[in-house]
């Protein structure tokens, strides 16, 4: 097992944990219930947690993917910048998640920044979901959605090289 098995497999967990945390503090804020908002809270912060690791195993799965032929560089950079975006709003709700369970006994306070936590899981969650979508074209060139495309030519090469 290398770095680029730790990255993928752990990749895949804050891109579900911050969506779900995001949906059950909506509900928890819909319904009034605290121990919706709570759990929420508590899965923010591990997917903050886990975010880290995903962040850090980047840069070493990078070097690793620059032996491979068929890798494209500017797939590999984008997903990169979106990565760092994606990584530091999700540690931020991590963060602010965490004030809101510490603080959860003053409840004027969770209830204050609660609704932060709330709009940064959101934003947190479309950054989530974007990164996912750049990392998965580095290998995946079938998810591309190119007008006019034809799946039979490779989509990192122009129809004339393809002739």
């Amino acid at each position: 097992m290398n770095f680029a098995h730790i990255h993928l497999a752990l990749s895949h967990l804050p891109v579900v944990l911050v969506p779900v945390a995001c949906i059950l503090l909506g509900l928890g804020w819909a319904k009034n219930n605290v121990t919706l908002r709570l759990t929420a809270y508590w899965i923010l912060a591990i997917g903050a947690c886990f975010s880290i690791i995903v962040f850090l195993t980047g840069e070493p799965t990078e070097e690793l993917l620059e032996q491979v032929v068929s890798i494209t560089e500017y797939r590999v950079e984008a997903h990169e910048e979106a990565a760092e975006l994606a990584f530091f709003s999700t540690l931020a709700t991590g963060s602010m998640a965490l004030l809101a369970l510490f603080f959860r006994k003053k409840l004027s306070f969770e209830k204050n920044i609660g609704l932060i936590v709330l709009i940064a899981s959101v934003l947190s969650t479309f950054l989530l979901f974007f990164t996912a979508n750049l990392g998965g074209q580095i290998r995946h060139t079938e998810i591309l959605s190119l007008p006019n495309s034809n799946p039979a030519i490779n989509s990192d090469h122009t129809e004339s090289e393809a002739e």
